[in-house]
């Protein structure tokens, strides 16, 4: 069973969404669900690139996936690529799913120094994404880096339609 409103799986027995707080009047028990998996792949040297994050959101915005999982490919703190399997329902949802990238300013040039020079840390790409996206609702998140050094930061996130 599942939440009309917000599309979340819902224990038997429930009385309330756990996702969204709506009374569990309004299930859809005849929803059908499909899971499509996808990867994207910038290759060892060359990584993902902002050409295939706009594939990526391409892939997620043309869909209505009720979840998305993601799983990184990661070589010498180097994403050459992700895949993502996503349940795709066929009702209507009021969301749509987004990825996006946060970066410290020269922190794959620098390494350490430039979260000393820049300040930058997770919590500040976090910032930055939403002082940019006030209206996304986070739903994962996961740091890149290189010899214990944050340096990037890839954001799953949905917003209304």
């Amino acid at each position: 069973m599942f939440c009309s409103k917000c599309g979340i799986g819902l224990a038997n027995g429930s009385r309330f969404c756990s996702g969204c707080g709506s009374p569990i009047g309004g299930i859809d028990r005849n929803q059908q669900f499909e899971v499509v998996t996808q990867s994207f792949n910038g290759g060892i040297m060359r990584g993902i690139q902002d050409e295939h994050r706009y594939q990526i959101n391409q892939f997620l915005n043309n869909k209505n996936f009720q979840k998305v999982h993601w799983n990184f490919s990661i070589k010498n703190g180097r994403v050459y690529a992700i895949t993502l399997t996503c349940d795709r329902t066929d009702r209507q949802l009021p969301y749509r799913f987004g990825i996006s990238y946060e970066e410290a300013k020269s922190g794959k040039n620098f390494g350490w120094l430039s979260s000393i020079f820049t300040g930058w840390n997770v919590e500040k790409g976090l910032q930055a994404f939403q002082a940019v996206n006030p209206n996304a609702q986070i739903k994962a998140t996961r740091p890149i880096h290189d010899q214990g050094m944050n340096y990037g930061l890839y954001i799953l996130h949905t917003y209304k339609i």
